[in-house]
């Protein structure tokens, strides 16, 4: 097969199945499943109308998202290329996505701090608690292949630029726990076990 390349730039690249596959997303709303060796395309996904600006892998490297700058997130089987779900229900521009363990659920948050989670079998949003429904955050984020969904509140704003302590941290995970990089180089390293369920 060709091996066309993205129109746009890339907004994610990964290794899946056990490093046999390369898998890249683009601002040109596509996203390309490769041979690692050969370069060969495998899938060619396309059915976004805006372009891909967030993008998360499975940890079994089966199940892919892509998420637009419209508040649209598909969900991909990548054995056979097929799109599996579509999610919305987000208002701003998806920043990021992340998936939980069995890739049961499908955590999202957009540009203006609201965030969402969804079953991934049938598509449907997660009914939250109300002291839950209005918080806005600064990321939220499953760790990989567990099942605590970490959320960064929003600090309200002022007035004026975003403080140097309100920027958004860093997330690093290990295999027995989180590290938070913060913008000054300040690191703090969170036990799994002391992460909230």
């Amino acid at each position: 097969a060709a091996t066309p390349a993205h129109a746009g730039p890339i907004t994610f690249a990964a290794y899946a199945n056990n490093d046999q596959w390369i898998v890249t997303s683009s601002l040109d709303g596509t996203a390309i499943v490769r041979d690692a060796t050969t370069l060969d395309v495998i899938h060619h996904l396309s059915a976004h109308s805006a372009p891909i600006v967030s993008a998360a892998l499975h940890t079994d490297g089966k199940y892919f998202a892509t998420a637009d700058s419209g508040g649209t997130i598909h969900v991909w089987n990548l054995d056979d290329g097929k799109r599996l779900q579509t999610l919305v229900g987000l208002r701003g521009t998806i920043v990021g996505c992340s998936f939980s363990a069995f890739a049961v659920r499908l955590a999202a948050f957009a540009s203006d701090g609201t965030w969402r989670v969804w079953q991934v079998g049938s598509g449907e949003p997660i009914e939250l608690d109300s002291s839950m429904e209005n918080l806005l955050v600064k990321r939220a984020q499953y760790a990989p292949g567990g099942e605590e969904l970490l959320l960064f509140p929003r600090p309200p704003r002022t007035g004026g630029t975003e403080k140097e302590s309100e920027k958004t941290p860093a997330l690093a995970f290990q295999p027995f726990s989180l590290l938070l990089v913060g913008e000054t180089g300040g690191v703090i390293e969170l036990p799994h076990d002391d992460l909230p369920g």
